[in-house]
């Protein structure tokens, strides 16, 4: 029984050592692919429109972790030293865990709190949307450019007719996103 309760005790601790308190958030990552010794730096937009860094921590065995505690939720970006591109994401208290692929940075996936969880949900919507959108294009590119060479307005306008069907289904699902989460921190 001894042995049980000092197993559980000491898996108490280690997870508590990994856990974000009430008032703190731990953002961790990991990428492949990258060296040991690059920067990874969190940055946040100030009132001028400028990136600013506010942490910067090194890369160690693919993996980085910043901690802090944070006012109230706020957009705020990862920079990876070698890597183009930025990862947005909500910084907010919490356990926050990012899986980066190096080649498709912007399908980063951004997971264990409330608003990064609902940015990944209307993202995912959106791309949906970009989907149909990139098919539509390349169903109709043809068309459009034969379209053009004959200068016929008619199949011209009915195509960005249709085309803008895509930008109202956007504005619709950002609408109805808006509507339906009014706990939820919208990007700025």
């Amino acid at each position: 029984m001894k042995k049980f309760l000092l197993v559980v005790t000491a898996l108490t601790v280690l997870i508590s050592c990994n856990k974000a308190g009430e008032n703190e958030y731990i953002v961790t990552g990991t990428i492949k692919g990258i060296a040991d010794g690059k920067s990874v730096i969190l940055e946040v937009q100030d009132e001028t429109g400028q990136l600013k860094p506010i942490d910067t921590v090194k890369l160690e065995k693919g993996k980085f972790t910043f901690t802090g505690s944070a006012k109230e939720p706020d957009m705020h970006l990862i920079n990876i030293e070698t890597v183009e591109g930025k990862i947005p994401f909500i910084l907010e208290n919490g356990d926050i865990e990012m899986t980066i692929n190096k080649d498709s940075i912007n399908i980063t996936k951004v997971t264990g709190t409330y608003n990064n969880e609902e940015l990944n949900s209307y993202k995912e919507k959106g791309a949906a949307i970009q989907k149909k959108m990139m098919k539509f294009q390349k169903d109709n590119t043809a068309i459009m450019q034969a379209a053009q060479q004959k200068q016929d307005t008619v199949a011209m306008n009915k195509l960005r007719k249709e085309y803008s069907k895509f930008q109202d289904e956007f504005t619709t699902q950002s609408e109805s996103y808006v509507s339906s989460h009014p706990k939820l921190l919208y990007p700025h």
